[in-house]
């Protein structure tokens, strides 16, 4: 009886010790696709502070050509990368 309580106690520390490994590589996993998910954030962020610079400048860019258009100095079509400026 002595040999199946060792036998039951070998295995139980066995899997405790296999779940602890499971774990601590889960939580490891875990660390390093939140690190990637902070860069992925701030790259997406650096994009869209990018791409709002740009509508800024044809914004700015728009509002020169409809000053120019109102003084009459601009003939040609007002629309400017597919937006219509004026």
């Amino acid at each position: 009886m002595n040999t199946l309580e060792d036998c039951i106690n070998w295995l139980s520390t066995t899997l405790e010790r296999f779940q602890l490994a499971n774990d601590l590589c889960d939580s490891d996993l875990l660390q390093k696709l939140q690190s990637r998910l902070k860069k992925i954030q701030h790259l997406t962020q650096h994009v869209a502070n990018k791409m709002d610079n740009i509508d800024d400048k044809v914004e700015d860019i728009c509002a020169i050509l409809f000053k120019l258009k109102r003084s009459g100095a601009l003939l040609h079509s007002d629309t400017l990368f597919g937006k219509r400026c004026c």
